[in-house]
């Protein structure tokens, strides 16, 4: 009723009324800090100039910062991947990566089984240098991170945790690449990072969500650019070139395809890339979007921001829905819910998988939990210091 009322047609809109309650200013699309600051500060100084009170605003206080371990973390990204054959409890000790984003850190940690099983968190080291990091992947000794908030692309060396910028200038771009130094490119909000390769040889996919697109990174060229996208919001399937997409925040690497949550279409979609095409596995367009499980055509999520990948299913932090999804792909895709629900999550934003455990960000709970992918059984994980 809202939006028909100031007849919004796409998001985010933001509309500012003067102190009348009347119509403003309104504009579409993500706006600067500078120009908001600018458009209230001038209508206040008419409503001055008219002799309107202006003064005595409620002023609404932040919550407190959470104190505990993690403060709305993003993305997990367990190593080796789950996607190598016998990673998990029976094959030992892996390494967990946590975008600890409120902090503006990354955590390394041990992930181990306890003795029942479940997996035991063991933190081992802290790095800094970030303003809010979301996904993660590593190759050999480097960790690649996709740090939102600068607007780059960073890579840690784990072994001497050296961090060093590999694209972005800090400045937000407005979605095209502008240099071929990617050092001198202005990125658009990366939020997910994914690695493919061979020894010696490997491109690292990022999901460039604040440009609709998917980019690519060729370290040993030195090149970064997009990859598949137009660059236009909207849900069309196809060719890399001719394809749209919307907000993609999350990546997970199968075979031959990259699995993606594309926010904006609350939808699961995928790169085929042998083909070269991109295709839908759930999800309709920019404005169907809820909480409905069933077969593909009837099944809705809403704003997922990750999706991890098991052998014949998909797993998915159905964000908004505060759920965690299975998507069971032999026979056709089926939706289902796996665990979750506002009594539960609140608005998971990073899952990975770890043997028949799903480790997720229980991102406004400021914690981690474990879900195990064939009970839907959920257990908070607590982060034991090393």
């Amino acid at each position: 009723t809202v939006w028909s009322a100031y007849a919004v047609k796409s998001w985010p809109t933001l509309v500012v009324l003067d102190v009348n309650g009347k119509v403003a200013w309104q504009q579409s699309g993500e706006v600067p800090r500078k120009t908001l600051i600018r458009v209230v500060e001038g209508l206040l100084s008419e409503a001055r100039d008219a002799g309107e009170r202006v003064e005595g605003a409620t002023v609404v206080p932040r919550e407190a910062a959470p104190s505990g371990a993690l403060r709305f973390p993003g993305k997990v990204s367990v190593w080796p991947s789950a996607t190598v054959q016998g990673v998990g409890p029976a094959s030992g000790c892996s390494q967990l990566y946590i975008a600890d984003s409120g902090h503006g850190q990354v955590v390394a940690c041990s992930l181990e089984a306890d003795d029942d099983g479940w997996p035991f968190v063991q933190v081992k080291r802290r790095y800094d240098g970030f303003v809010a990091p979301q996904g993660m992947s590593r190759w050999d000794e480097n960790l690649y991170i996709a740090d939102a908030g600068a607007h780059q692309l960073k890579r840690i060396d784990v072994n001497t945790g050296a961090l060093t910028v590999v694209a972005g200038t800090g400045e937000r771009g407005m979605g095209g690449p502008t240099s071929s130094d990617p050092l001198q490119v202005d990125l658009r909000s990366p939020w997910d990072v994914a690695i493919s390769g061979e020894a010696g040889n490997h491109v690292v996919l990022v999901a460039m969500a604040g440009s609709h697109q998917i980019w690519i990174y060729l370290p040993e060229e030195g090149r970064f650019g997009p990859f598949a996208g137009s660059g236009r919001e909207d849900h069309v399937d196809g060719g890399f070139d001719e394809a749209a997409l919307a907000q993609p925040s999350g990546l997970a690497l199968h075979g031959s395809y990259l699995f993606f949550a594309d926010s904006e279409t609350s939808s699961i979609r995928a790169l085929d890339l042998s083909e070269r095409q991109v295709a839908t596995v759930v999800g309709k367009g920019l404005f169907d979007f809820g909480d409905v499980d069933g077969a593909a055509e009837i099944a809705l999520l809403q704003h997922p921001l990750d999706v991890t990948a098991g052998e014949n299913t998909l797993f998915v932090a159905d964000t908004y829905n505060h759920k965690i999804k299975a998507i069971d792909l032999h026979g056709g895709p089926v939706v289902r819910t796996l665990a979750g629900g506002p009594d539960q999550l609140w608005e998971p934003s990073g899952i990975d998988r770890w043997g028949e455990f799903l480790i997720v960000a229980d991102t406004n709970n400021h914690r981690l939990v474990a879900v195990h992918s064939k009970t839907g059984e959920l257990r908070e994980l607590a982060l034991h210091e090393g």
